[in-house]
């Protein structure tokens, strides 16, 4: 008998901790949808600084769910570094395009801008296309390269150490020195909420 009342103590404790952790689900869903919400509001304020922050805490999130609408707001926005913050939520809203849009960013009055978005990147590869841009992007993306590049970026950037332009060699240089610290002092991945894919919610 006392077994069985054991067992059955067991079971509802498993029954209640399922329910516990279905309730907790939906509450982080509800709180998400909330930001959201928010943050898409955000996006039609006349303050352009009040609208770039609407559209960061939106890639923050990557949840694809107001993605057209997002894209409207892209569409008819005319400040640039709002413009910006947009193209970087829509990449992480799952439009892999937009990183060409955020990288060219790199050679203009953004580029700080812009480096704070890719730094965010988990794969340093998809910025080696545009070590072959102009010499103002290039430059850029060895300083993204810098804090996030790895082995395999050693080896891309390893030319532009050697090269005419005196900014380039510099930035390629530093670029190859971080790199090396960062590699002989490996520090734990942080967690980050996965951008979504397209059509898709994150999970």
């Amino acid at each position: 008998m006392k077994r069985l009342l054991s067992f059955v103590f067991a079971l509802l404790i498993l029954v209640g901790l399922g329910f516990t952790a279905f309730a907790q689900d939906d509450d982080e869903d509800e709180a998400r949808q909330k930001a959201v919400s928010f943050a898409v509001k955000q996006l039609a304020k006349a303050d352009p600084l009040t609208r770039q922050r609407g559209a960061e805490e939106l890639a923050r999130i990557a949840d694809d769910s107001p993605k057209l609408l997002v894209e409207g707001y892209r569409v008819q926005e005319k400040d640039k570094r709002v413009r910006l913050a947009l193209d970087w939520a829509l990449y992480r809203m799952g439009n892999p395009n937009k990183i060409y849009d955020i990288a060219k960013e790199l050679g203009t009055s953004r580029r700080n801008q812009a480096t704070s978005y890719l730094v965010q990147l988990e794969q340093p590869e998809l910025l080696y296309p545009f070590l072959r841009w102009d010499d103002k992007t290039l430059i850029g993306v060895l300083g993204v390269l810098a804090s996030i590049g790895d082995e395999e970026s050693l080896i891309k950037i390893e030319p532009y150490t050697r090269v005419v332009n005196p900014e380039i060699v510099s930035s390629a240089k530093y670029a190859r020195d971080e790199i090396n610290k960062r590699l002989a002092n490996p520090q734990p991945k942080k967690q980050t909420r996965p951008r979504a894919v397209e059509g898709t919610n994150p999970q």
